[in-house]
């Protein structure tokens, strides 16, 4: 005990960090809802971007980052490539999966999904393998505890497994995603903080960026070789391994990352935020571990290569045991931050996957919430301790590299069938299976082998080269047999509908033919993208007007007459197109359609291309500066992802014709002044997209609730004017003016004295031009546009009983005979737009009498899913009208139908911007 407490007191900062994670668990199960598997399990989707940002941050980064630095120590710049190509599963997710999540709001695990795509048996193993695999990456990240604590504090490996260990199990217990997220947020700080700490430093001391790469080039260039370095072809499958197989980002915790956002729009912002945090770690590691190589006759690695960065730490800080504790921290928190993650999801998969499939297989009732919620925290702490014992056990042995690459291997019998389906392709148990049994075939068969050194040179992503594609046509030819071809699904909030796609030559042609004549309509998505973000076109041409113009006073003078001569051409052209926008008022007709495109063409011309540039031509501080600037404004001006594509072309097409006019970098590329404004840069972009947009976004929402009202008013105005109408001209044509006649022309009217048939006329007249008899209800309408459209959007916490018991007394005497009642044990008040759910529920019932002939209404409320759903026994939806029953003035009426069409887009409208959903 006294060994224990000695060892604390001599490490304060670790401790309070430890303590720190323990306070945010206990305030996470404070602030959770007690014994609600959801609000446990995926935070009730309530966490903010940043949170999960960081959340996301912190399980995919792990002991192999800090391991990484040793990888790139011995492979050079090629591992380098490795590191940071696992940016692009991030991307694709963001670009291709996260479209599709929408659909899937009630699963809440891995297990979940497949389990929706291809039923409860394959729900079960899915389960099954995830948990293994979890709780591999558990256990080496007990492992990695003992070995950071035992080389950078001298503490004794078994005790730190059991003390840090035990810490992370109680605060993931305590509060579970909340407490996993908000912990993640304060240990990938210090992550981030400490790697940049000794990147720094350590590039100091290897005498800048420059005089490393100076140095590898004469000392060590195999260090920075990369098509001829001797493991190219090695590396390149390697590679395509890790970024194609989907293996690392599919895990329990990661897809729990996916589905715990509100919308793909969330979803897509976190993953292409994490993708620049997550580069920006990996350029870090990569330096540190070149500038280890200045220093490997100092290191004594014995045999254990993943150990450099603690060597370079060491060397770098043996003098200063202080900062080798507040390192330390650092180092703890990216083991910490996917530990906590992995033991959670294990914890939650373990009861959703396992246990309750496992029962309704047996014929046995599902768990209900609450006992779910505490089946799920007594597994993450069995798990836990598991783990830890399993550590203490082998004290300090380090994590194998090989068995991770097995364990992630045999996970591709659930991801890749996952990935199949999650994109749209109709799924069903035999593809699945098919695709099962031919990929763990092979893949045994080849391991087979090698075990009999037949294919000794053989590695497991070699074996996934093989396996995926055999596997893949194997998943696709039952379903190919059984469908007549290929079917996919198109989901709406509302449907799900199949359509048979069966390849043909004609079908290819069109295809290819459609990417061809693709760009001829770019003048289109241009406009497209106009309207979501509207031109400074005059502005941004006279301030590249008089940038370019004296450009050559800003960038100094060129003694390379050729460059000065083709920089001059770039300006002049530059200079053309930014009159041709000062000039957009008297383009003719047919070209204004263009004038989007040329918008883009010019931007793309003047800032990535132009300020690359200027960059290359100066290499100077101001030639960085106006690149970054250029950078800067064009995140202004347009969306993120056009931000993207241009300055890619842009920044691609500077380089190559530089490289053509015969010329290098610039020989301070790697200076650190040029590295700082690229952080500048990065930062900034970064900055106007999560929160520079937010306005925009806002008047973008204003401005569409402005458009749904505008027409909502528009059109019931205009209905009630032309009834006016209707009736002022009955009168007219029914009163005339003269003596009643006894012919037939004459019996068809009623015939009056001239003064009263001119007042019948002259009244006839004031009902069409009065439009105030709209009624009420369009004046209570314009009422609620006025203050929560025009104005501020006032919300308030709304009792959903209370807007609904309002709802039924105003309904009460429209529809006496019908029986409307509330039902739920508990209410729940969200906060939603003041005054406006009762008009809500209002639409909701009216349109279920109504159009639903309903004579028994049910407003149900849900505390715990925090969900109304409103029941009727009328004659239902047909299912051609229900995908559009949310549109604005569909009305299934026909000419004399008497209602707009308004109420239901008005309730969506409503809901929507309280960040709720309908269906």
């Amino acid at each position: 005990m006294m060994s224990f407490l000695t060892t604390l007191a001599d490490h304060p900062i670790v401790v309070l960090f430890l303590l720190a994670n323990l306070a945010i668990g206990l305030w996470a199960h404070r602030k959770s809802k007690v014994n609600n598997f959801g609000d446990y399990a995926l935070a009730s989707r309530s966490l903010p971007t940043g949170v999960l940002v960081m959340t996301l941050l912190g399980t995919y980064i792990s002991e192999i980052d800090i391991f990484a630095a040793g990888y790139t120590f011995h492979y050079g710049i090629l591992d380098s490539f490795h590191l940071v190509s696992h940016v692009v599963p991030f991307l694709l997710i963001g670009t291709f999966i996260a479209p599709f999540l929408g659909h899937f709001e009630g699963c809440l695990t891995l297990g979940d999904l497949m389990g929706k795509l291809y039923g409860r048996t394959v729900h079960l193993i899915s389960g099954i393998v995830g948990c293994l695999i979890a709780l591999f990456f558990v256990s080496s990240h007990v492992r990695a505890i003992g070995t950071m604590s035992s080389m950078l504090l001298g503490i004794d490996p078994s005790f730190a497994i059991v003390c840090f260990g035990g810490v992370v199990v109680l605060y993931s217990l305590l509060g579970g995603m909340r407490s996993v997220s908000y912990s993640d947020v304060l240990q990938v700080i210090a992550a981030l903080m400490v790697f940049s700490w000794i990147a720094q430093v350590a590039i100091q001391k290897g005498g800048g960026i420059q005089n490393i790469f100076k140095y590898l080039s004469k000392n060590d260039p195999n260090k920075l070789a990369f098509y001829g370095h001797p493991k190219f072809i090695h590396k390149m499958k390697s590679i395509f391994f890790w970024v194609f197989s989907g293996t690392y980002v599919f895990t329990l915790p990661l897809v729990q990352r996916m589905l715990i956002t509100h919308d793909k729009k969330q979803v897509r912002k976190v993953w292409y935020t994490s993708a620049i945090f997550y580069t920006l770690l990996s350029c870090m590691v990569i330096l540190i571990g070149l500038t280890a190589i200045i220093w490997k006759d100092e290191f004594d690695l014995e045999g254990k290569p993943e150990n450099v960065l603690f060597h370079v730490v060491q060397k770098l800080f043996k003098e200063q045991e202080w900062i080798l504790k507040v390192l330390f921290i650092g180092f703890l928190g990216v083991v910490l931050s996917s530990m906590d993650s992995f033991l959670h999801s294990v914890g939650i998969s373990l009861v959703q996957d396992i246990i309750d499939p496992i029962r309704e297989l047996s014929g046995g009732a599902p768990l209900s919430k609450n006992r779910k919620t505490v089946y799920a925290k007594i597994g993450i702490a069995f798990i836990g301790i598991f783990s830890v014992i399993v550590g203490f056990m082998q004290g300090e042995a380090l994590f194998s590299r090989q068995l991770h690459q097995y364990a992630v291997l045999t996970s591709s019998v659930i991801i890749i069938p996952l990935i199949i389906g999650v994109l749209g392709i109709k799924t069903d148990r035999i593809s699945w299976f098919s695709f099962c049994v031919t990929h763990t075939g092979i893949t045994s068969i080849l391991n087979l082998l090698r075990w009999r050194e037949h294919l000794a040179h053989y590695a497991c992503y070699d074996y996934f080269l093989i396996s995926q594609p055999l596997a893949i046509l194997a998943y696709f030819a039952p379903h190919i047999y059984r469908n007549g071809g290929i079917v996919t699904l198109k989901r709406s909030e509302q449907t799900v509908a199949e359509q048979l796609w069966i390849p043909t030559w004609k079908g290819a042609f069109e295809y290819i033919k459609s990417w061809v004549l693709a760009p001829f309509q770019l003048h289109k998505l241009a406009g497209r993208k106009i309207v979501n973000t509207p031109t400074q076109s005059l502005t941004f041409s006279m301030v590249i007007f008089a940038l370019y113009t004296f450009s050559s006073v800003m960038t100094g003078g060129d003694n390379d007459l050729a460059v000065a001569n083709f920089m001059a051409g770039i300006h002049l052209i530059g200079i053309t197109l930014c009159v041709g926008l000062m000039l957009e008022g008297i383009w003719p007709d047919r070209l204004k359609p263009y004038f989007a495109l040329y918008w883009f063409v010019t931007l793309f011309y003047c800032l990535p291309f132009g300020g690359t540039l200027t960059f290359l031509r100066t290499g100077s501080t101001v030639g960085t500066m106006l690149c970054v600037g250029s950078f800067v404004i064009l995140a202004f001006l347009i969306d993120s992802n056009s931000f993207f594509v241009i300055s890619l072309l842009g920044s691609g097409l500077a380089l190559a014709s530089w490289r053509f006019m015969g010329k290098h970098l610039p020989h301070n590329i790697w200076d650190s002044t040029v590295l700082a404004w690229v952080g500048i840069l990065v930062l900034l972009v970064l900055a106007v997209f999560l929160f520079g947009r937010s306005r925009e976004q806002h008047e973008n929402q204003r401005f569409n609730w402005n458009r749904t009202a505008s027409s909502a008013l528009g059109h019931d105005l205009r209905t009630t004017v032309s009834m006016l109408g209707g009736a002022g001209r009955v009168l007219r044509n029914t009163f005339k003016i003269g003596k009643p006649k006894k012919d037939e022309q004459g019996k068809k009217g009623y015939w009056l004295p001239e003064v009263q048939a001119n007042f019948l006329e002259d009244f006839s007249e004031t009902m069409i031009q009065r439009e105030e008899m709209a009624g009420k209800e369009i004046q209570d309408f314009s009422d609620f546009i006025k203050g929560q459209v025009v104005g501020i959007f006032g919300q308030n916490k709304t009792s959903m009983r209370t807007a609904a018991e309002e709802a039924i007394r105003k309904l009460k005497d429209k529809a006496p005979t019908i029986k409307m009642t509330v039902s739920g044990k508990k209410d729940f008040s969200p906060k939603v737009l003041s005054g406006v759910f009762t008009n809500v529920f209002y639409n909701l019932l009216w349109n279920a009498a109504t159009h639903g002939k309903a004579s028994d209404i049910e407003v149900k409320i849900d505390d715990v899913t925090r969900t109304v759903t409103v029941w009727d026994n009328g004659d239902g939806i047909p299912s051609d009208v229900l995908p559009r029953i949310f549109d604005l003035n569909f009305s299934t009426g026909g000419k004399r139908d008497k209602n707009s069409g308004v109420g239901l887009a008005f309730v969506k409208m409503v809901i929507a911007a309280s960040s709720g959903k309908i269906s």
